[in-house]
Parts: structure tokens; sequence; C-alpha cells
């Protein structure tokens, strides 16, 4: 193919044509694309290569999930959508219309509004699903997200597509489909002939596939691990038929109705299992000090860890890495240490989230450190992977405070919570600690990609 000239001029042969407050911008990208094909790069569009952007008609979610009607599926909202990935551990039982709304491996997926982050399905992550739910529903997403599809292209250009959307030059293209103030959406019939360049050395990018590979293991021993511990609660919960004791308000510092019956199901499941810990016995645990105050939050300086940083699958997602402006550095911030435990202590759909720490960093307040005092691998990993588990996160829900939003949770309650140690918990801490390790990997090898990506196009342009 060879290499195509994009212009803005007329909009009688540019799908793309813009007389909105982008145009300039476009026609900024205009030019940088002129330059690139003048390097010799092949422009295409996505539907000349064979894909379809498209998505499914939108449906009613809330009344199906109350009903509970129509088909049974691992259902993915528009969080799902990561850097070249999706986030398995946001995905749930859900129900759809139809088979419309399913998706398969190779998919790409683009939340149709607010900034792109082209998700992935990469091979693999139905199979690490299934691993989990033994009736093996089929994976289906939201109406919000994109789909670009090609039943008869291969893994490889598959990748380089989702790969070439993530990078600067990709968002840039995006952009021509981008329309909207308040809430900006992208034009699938627009997008799928906006210009693409094919660069023929990443369509088969060997980094690209050893990240993939390395987020299979991980998914796969996440799900191990959630299912060895959530058929232990199982069987234990099925046992306890308990109430809430008077004589533990004394020594719990408690009144309330659920914080009680919290603190009565933590001690009825370390009946169950005889062995247990508590939080403060393994770790010390202090609380991060960064204010909240937006002149903290620049976008250049020492770089420090907030909530939203704690992604929902277990680690710290530094593409979303806030910074302390230098001159705001005056203080001394509590840092992390490799290896410590965070938890958020606040917020609604946020609290009890946790992560493992790699690296040493500030944390913003409203995020508790937890610092092990020298216990060994397995034993860590173990007791956050306890923590990660759906059950605990509710108890985490009951022993907070608060009301409207503002729901947080004590230092007192954090240090006296039972973690049960199970029998077998060397192995899973190893298959939690499988999964950490992995997702780190492949996060650091996408970066690392794109990052190769954007400079080599920044080097033709400049």
């Amino acid at each position: 193919m060879s290499s195509t000239t994009v212009s803005l001029k007329s909009a009688n042969n540019n799908p793309y044509f813009r007389l909105d407050a982008s145009l300039i911008e476009q026609c900024m990208m205009s030019n940088i694309l002129n330059k690139l094909g003048g390097y010799g790069l092949d422009f295409t569009t996505l539907s000349e290569l064979g894909f379809r952007v498209w998505s499914p008609p939108r449906m009613a979610m809330k009344k199906l999930r109350l009903s509970k009607s129509g088909l049974r599926t691992l259902f993915a909202g528009v969080g799902i959508a990561k850097k070249m990935s999706i986030n398995l551990s946001k995905i749930e039982i859900g129900y759809v219309p139809n088979e419309d709304y399913l998706v398969n491996e190779g998919y790409i997926l683009v939340p149709e509004t607010g900034e792109p982050a082209c998700g992935y399905v990469f091979e693999g992550a139905i199979d690490a699903l299934h691993s989990y739910y033994d009736d093996e529903p089929p994976l289906a997403a939201t109406h919000n997200l994109f789909r670009i599809t090609c039943e008869s292209c291969g893994k490889e250009l598959k990748r380089y597509i989702a790969l070439l959307l993530n990078t600067s030059i990709g968002i840039s293209i995006m952009k021509f489909a981008k329309y909207g103030a308040l809430q900006p959406h992208y034009r699938a019939d627009i997008l799928a002939r906006a210009p693409i360049p094919l660069l023929e050395k990443y369509k088969n990018c060997e980094l690209l596939n050893k990240a993939l590979d390395h987020e299979v293991k991980a998914w796969k021993a996440y799900f191990r691990t959630m299912k060895i511990i959530e058929e232990y609660f199982g069987e234990a919960l099925t046992k306890i038929c308990g109430t809430s004791r008077l004589t533990i308000v004394k020594n719990t510092r408690r009144l309330d109705g659920s914080g009680l019956l919290a603190i009565n199901l933590l001690g009825e499941l370390a009946e169950q299992f005889g062995k247990t810990t508590k939080l403060h016995d393994t770790f010390d645990i202090k609380s991060g000090n960064v204010p909240r105050y937006k002149k903290y939050k620049g976008v250049v300086g020492t770089p420090y860890i907030t909530i939203d940083s704690i992604d929902d699958s277990g680690i710290i997602d530094y593409e979303k890495i806030a910074f302390i402006p230098e001159e705001k550095c005056e203080r001394l911030f509590t840092m992390t240490n490799n290896r410590d435990i965070l938890l958020v202590k606040d917020g609604i759909g946020s609290l009890g989230k946790i992560a493992i720490v790699s690296g040493k960093h500030p944390v913003m307040s409203g995020i508790f450190i937890l610092r092990h005092k020298g216990i060994e691998d397995e034993l860590l990993y173990y007791i956050a992977a306890i923590l990660k588990t759906s059950l605990y996160g509710k108890i985490m829900e009951m022993l907070s405070y608060g009301t409207t939003g503002q729901i947080s949770l004590t230092k007192h309650d954090i240090e006296n919570i039972l973690i049960p140690i199970l029998d077998n918990y060397r192995e899973i801490g190893s298959l939690f600690k499988k999964f950490v390790e992995n997702l780190y990997e492949a996060n650091t090898l996408k970066k690392q990609i794109i990052e190769e990506l954007n400079n080599y196009f920044l080097k033709l342009i400049t």
C-alpha cells in the first residue's frame, strides 16, 4: 500500500472534516500525519483493513439486573477497559437481552464517552474467568463500549491496532471521531474511516506478546486464589448462625448494629478455622499524610499515590499517580516500602480497596499503610488476598462509620480485624504473589512498548 496524504481541505472527501472548535487541533494532527506519510509510512483505515466499529442497541441494565431476565453472562461495564487489556476483577454476573452484547477474545473495546482507553480482550482472558465460574457463562459488555472487531484478521493485526490506539498518535487520531462539549463522545462511523498508519515491525511485537503472556498468568493465578479462599469461606459461613453479643461492646468500642454484626461474624469465622491473627499482630498500621487539597495535585513534581491510583485488581496503577509540586514538598510525608499493603479507609465505592506497593512513594491521606513486621512472603500475600475477597470487603463496609458517601474506617477497627490462617495459606500466598508480580510486569512491558512507539513517531516528526 502506498503512502497516503491526509487532508482536511474538503468535507466532501473527508469523513472526519470538522467545522467545530476542534478544527485547529484536527488540522495540526493532519499536518503531523502528512509528515509521517512523507517518510514512507503507509496509511489505511479500519474499514479498509476489514474491521467493523460498532456497538449493540442500548438496554435497560437496571431492569435486567433486578428481573434477572435475559441471557446470563459475565458482564463488563465501561470501567473494564484498560490500556491494551481488560480488568477482569471488575467483571460480575449480569444479564443482557441477547447475544448481540457478547464479546470474544481479540475484541478491542473503546468507551464511547470520556478520554479514550482502548481495552483489548486478550487471548486467555475468558479461560481465566471460566477457571472461577464453573458454569462458564459467556462474556458480555455494556452498549457504552464500542467494539472494534474483524473476523478475517489475524491476532497480530488486532494487537497492533489496539496498541496503536493507545499511543499519543492513536489517541489524537481518535479525536477525529470525537464530538460534544459537556459529554464528548465518539462516532463509530467516523472512527472506522480515520487514517491509521501501518508499521510492519510492530505487527508481531515480541514485547507486547510477552506482556500479554504475563497478563494471562496473572489472572489465572488470581482466580485460582479467590476460588480456593471463597470455597473455604462458603463452607464456614453455612455453619455460622449467631448474633452480636453485648459482651464484645466494651472491647470493640462499637454500639452500632452493623459494626457489631461484622465483629461477631469475624469471631464466628475464627472459631471455624481455629488459627487466626489480628492485623496489628503482623503489621504496623499508619496513615498516609499528603493533604487532599487541589494545590497538592500538579502535573510535575514528586509522584504520590492517591485513592484513584489503587486499582481494583490489587496493584498500583502508575498511569493514575498524582504529583506534588516541588514547592509543596516542605513537610515530611510518610513513604511506602516495597511490599507494603495499602488499604483505602474511606469513601463509598473505594473503601476497602487494597494494593501491594512496589517502590517508595508518599501516600495521600485516606489510605492506611500496612507495613509487615518481618513475616514471610507467603503470609503477607495470603493476608492481602484475604482482604481482597468480597467477604472482607463487605465486612470492612459494615465496620465503617458515617452516611451519605462519607463512610470511614478507624485505625482501631483495622488493627483488630481477624484473619483466619488456613492450612494451605502458603499455596494461596504464592498464587497471589504470582498474580501481583505478573500483573506489574505486564503493565511495565505495555508501558515500555507504548513509549517506544511514541518515541518512534516523535523522531519522524521532529
